[in-house]
């Protein structure tokens, strides 16, 4: 019974932190070279997307690099890169996200409500400064990991021990910081994602409004603008309901931190067991928001799904022409043979 909540814990870390990274680090391959294409790459926001793909790469690279920890296929990376060097690299990704997504709505509501002077102001230089700023900024802010935690070469990470906080530092790293992270890189970016999505969403059902009170006045205004509005309308509600999951799913995680100064040091197995099993769960509950960006926004574009569906039958529309003009010399060549 003592060593059940271990065991559960591994098998979850087993399936679940290899089945994430396959189902997410293709689709973020291919949101990068989508949005980076000849067409997409003149649009600023189209960097934002790109970026957060990137990072959200990196984060699962490390989910998968547990993964191979965990089969003993490879050390443990907070061994490799020390502990410092591996959270900062995986929540630092994280965090890059949030910040980043947050922007995208930002700019999103700017060029619905104000489309005349925000759409001027958001320009591939202004985009690439944010990004820069974000990304600079995040990694210094996380530079106290290197004097808060150190690795516990006599342990392992499944028991919750690999990583120890400094005496020193666990003021800082157990009272101070969790705070912090909740409030600026936890709620405050949720929050952002939420209110501009519903922002979004009354926009296109006051133009929904509009759109039909115009149907029903004139006989010459056809029904595909109803159909737009409705459809439009019903894409923001699809992007509102995952911002709630946007938030749901990384609360719980952020939360535990409040209490990992509690449970860390238990010496209780069955609670550290139940603790270390509550935290694999929410992570990787919170590890598939990495993980869907590509497939929310093949449900919601139509242009994103034209691109894939492009990108995947480029090789094939090539060979086919490569076959027709090696099949049209052939024809040429016996033709003048016979002449």
């Amino acid at each position: 019974m003592e060593h059940s909540y271990f065991a559960i814990d591994l098998l979850l870390w087993k399936i679940l932190s290899l089945l994430l990274p396959i189902f997410g680090i293709p689709g973020n391959v291919l949101i990068i070279i989508i949005m980076l294409n000849k067409f997409n790459r003149k649009h600023p926001i189209s960097l934002y997307f790109a970026t957060i793909a990137l990072f959200e790469i990196i984060y699962l690279t490390g989910v998968f690099w547990d993964w191979l920890d965990v089969m003993s296929i490879v050390q443990d990376p907070r061994k490799t890169l020390n502990c410092s060097g591996f959270y900062v690299l995986v929540l630092g990704s994280a965090i890059i996200s949030f910040i980043l997504l947050a922007n995208i709505n930002i700019d999103r509501v700017g060029m619905i409500l104000l489309p005349s002077k925000i759409t001027t102001w958001i320009t591939h230089r202004k985009v690439t400064l944010t990004i820069i700023i974000t990304i600079a900024s995040t990694y210094c802010t996380m530079i106290h990991y290197h004097f808060s935690l150190y690795y516990h070469s006599g342990s392992s990470v499944l028991y919750g021990q690999a990583c120890v906080v400094k005496p020193n530092a666990r003021i800082w790293f157990e009272e101070i910081w969790p705070i912090l992270y909740l409030t600026i890189f936890r709620v405050l970016p949720s929050f952002i994602v939420l209110i501009c999505s519903t922002i979004i969403l009354c926009n296109r059902c006051s133009k929904f409004t509009t759109t039909r009170t115009t149907i029903e006045r004139s006989l010459k205004v056809t029904g595909y603008f109803s159909r737009q509005s409705v459809r439009m309308q019903t894409l923001s509600l699809i992007l509102v309901f995952f911002s709630f999951y946007f938030i749901i799913s990384i609360m719980p995680i952020t939360i535990l931190q409040f209490y990992n100064k509690y449970l860390r040091y238990e010496t209780s197995c069955i609670k550290r067991g139940r603790w270390k099993l509550m935290n694999t769960l929410f992570i990787m509950f919170e590890s598939t928001n990495y993980t869907n960006k590509f497939y929310v926004k093949l449900l919601v574009s139509k242009q994103f799904r034209k691109d894939v569906k492009t990108f995947i039958l480029m090789p094939l529309y090539r060979m086919n022409i490569i076959e027709g003009n090696i099949h049209l010399y052939s024809k040429r060549r016996d033709r003048n043979f016979k002449r």
